[in-house]
């Protein structure tokens, strides 16, 4: 359980718990087609955490639904390091509770 993608992934950044779109068009087009709940896709979808947007090179603005979004490959350049250095802490973190588990 301590290695399972759900709890691994989440939050690696503060707040991205990928329980909403960081798109604020989506919001629209859910609405469009009727859809309520993000929730109820992510068994299908996955979640859409911030981060993972990020390094596709994505950016959404807060204020405002966007029609077109173009990829930066400068923006998924400079957080592909750090995001990999936040997993291999999490990673290792995890594992050394689990060894620590492990010898009780």
């Amino acid at each position: 359980d301590l290695l399972s993608p759900g709890s691994l992934l989440n939050c690696l950044y503060p707040g991205d718990h990928g329980k909403r779109t960081p798109n604020p068009a989506n919001q629209f087009q859910f609405d469009k087609v009727g859809i309520l709940t993000l929730s109820d896709y992510v068994t299908d979808l996955g979640h859409p955490y911030v981060w993972v947007q990020k390094l596709g090179g994505l950016h959404f603005p807060k204020d405002q639904p966007q029609h077109t979004v173009t990829a930066d490959n400068s923006l998924s350049a400079s957080h592909m390091e750090m995001t990999m250095k936040l997993l291999r802490t999490r990673l290792q973190s995890r594992l050394a509770l689990h060894k620590q588990f492990a010898s009780l």
